[in-house]
């Protein structure tokens, strides 16, 4: 099909209407794919279609802003699901088996999944999964496809020995983290004192001969890098927005973000550049183009990152060890006592675009609890990005920072909750395409930490 019998048949697909003005349409030579996107004129609702060059929908998205006091059962929805990919695809019910329903009390929506299974598990990357409102409307789509061809292993190696092999080597590390709602289960919203398992390896091949090519391959290890201190008693920056290169009044506001917490602005100095065509390259570069992002905490209005999209030279040509100090004057305007949590674990001289990027880890106490990064530009001396830690360093006084159990107490927690599947997974050659391989990875219902002081297992919602 041609670009624009594939663009109707988007515009019929997605029900666009003169409400609504195209914003993307972009072809992606190396998959064979056509992107459409059209964004309605208040600017509130998207809708995106995806197809290949012989017009088979792969994928869609609907914003649904408006909710229908339509609540259909469980059953209805499902039907519904069904329905919708037989347009596009007939065979789909019986080359795929559902293998989970999900409910996003967020959007009110369900979400259908569908996959290929062989020798009984499902394979990853494969069927499809239709996301529906409660009243029935489609609001997502996404295809990924039927393989045809899966080579399976002649012997596996039993789960017990793997098991073994892993839980040998395994080290509980003590840290600081922030254990929040959206990622583990029973949450307190609080930092906390934890064992961190640290595996030797997170996923195992089952096939035999895939374990000694493997090992073949990971024999060499990486050393630690030094951490360094911050310099002592720097003087702090007078001002933040004069030390990233931020004049309030040179810059028009373009859009804000609310994200609960936190809120991201959005500058530019003049007027935005013009899209150049419609493809996604060109979207983003709109977008971002002499853009300036901040954001900061609502409560405190303090910057927790930011970037700057410009691209500025000045006529310096500072030393790392220049741009080290004004790296150290930033963060002492920050965090007073800095050098209390900053360490500097690597400095990477990037000469092409005339930035020193500092890589931080956060201690407390000698306990670490997070990474940050910032750049200083060499031509001006102004810090050109800074992303924080996701723990902030001041809500750490009342961290009871002495374990209650021992790491060793920790490990046989971990072990005794323990386990490992045998499940399909996609792996990679050089110069090669992906294929499928079995292997062993801890189960579904994976183990984050074990709590430092009551010894509670702290379990992850990211599956």
């Amino acid at each position: 099909m041609n670009k624009n019998s594939l663009k109707q048949k988007a515009i019929e697909i997605g029900k666009v209407h003169s409400g609504y003005t195209l914003e993307i349409e972009d072809f992606h030579k190396k998959s064979g794919t056509l992107m459409f996107a059209w964004k309605s004129a208040c600017g509130d609702k998207e809708i995106i279609v995806e197809l290949d060059v012989f017009g088979n929908l792969l994928d869609f998205h609907l914003d649904k802003t408006s909710v229908s006091k339509v609540v259909l059962a469980e059953k209805s929805l499902h039907e519904s699901a069904l329905q919708y990919v037989m347009v596009y695809y007939p065979e789909a019910p019986d080359n795929f088996i559902l293998e989970k329903i999900s409910v996003n009390n967020d959007k009110k929506s369900m979400q259908f999944t569908f996959v290929q299974q062989q020798l009984n598990l499902p394979l990853p990357r494969t069927g499809f999964f239709v996301e529906t409102a409660l009243d029935g409307e489609v609001i997502q789509f996404h295809y990924y496809g039927f393989v045809k061809e899966i080579t399976l292993p002649e012997n596996l190696l039993s789960k017990e020995l793997v098991m073994e092999k892993c839980l040998k080597d395994l080290d509980m590390k003590l840290s600081i983290a922030m254990i929040n709602s959206d990622v583990h289960e029973n949450s307190k919203e609080l930092p906390r004192l934890v064992y961190e398992p640290v595996l030797p390896f997170y996923s195992h091949p089952a096939d035999p001969s895939s374990v000694m090519k493997r090992d073949e391959q990971e024999n060499e290890n990486e050393e630690d890098s030094l951490l360094q201190p911050l310099p002592q008693q720097e003087m702090p920056l007078p001002d933040i927005n004069k030390a990233i290169g931020f004049e309030l009044d040179a810059y028009t506001k373009v859009r804000e973000v609310d994200l609960g917490d936190e809120l991201v602005t959005v500058w530019r100095q003049g007027e935005p550049p013009e899209f150049q065509d419609l493809s996604v390259d060109s979207y983003f570069i709109t977008q971002n183009d002499q853009a300036f992002k901040i954001k900061t905490n609502k409560e405190t209005g303090m910057v927790s990152s930011f970037a700057n999209f410009e691209d500025t030279r000045g006529p310096l040509s500072l030393s790392i060890t220049e741009c080290k100090r004004i790296a150290s004057q930033f963060l002492y305007k920050l965090y007073p006592d800095a050098n209390r949590y900053f360490y500097i674990n690597e400095v990477i001289s990037d000469t092409e675009n005339h930035k020193v990027a500092f890589h931080f880890t956060l201690i407390y106490e000698g306990i670490p609890f997070g990474l940050a990064y910032l750049s200083v530009n060499e031509t001006t001396g102004n810090i050109d990005s800074f992303f924080g830690p996701d723990l902030d360093p001041l809500t750490l006084s009342q961290l009871q920072t002495q374990p209650a159990i021992s790491p060793e107490q920790a490990r046989k927690r971990f072990i005794s909750a323990f386990e490992l599947e045998l499940l399909w997974d996609i792996n990679y050659k050089e110069n090669s395409d992906e294929y499928y391989e079995l292997v062993y990875k801890q189960s579904s219902r994976r183990i984050s930490y074990i709590d430092a002081q009551t010894g509670e297992i702290i379990w992850s919602k990211l599956h």
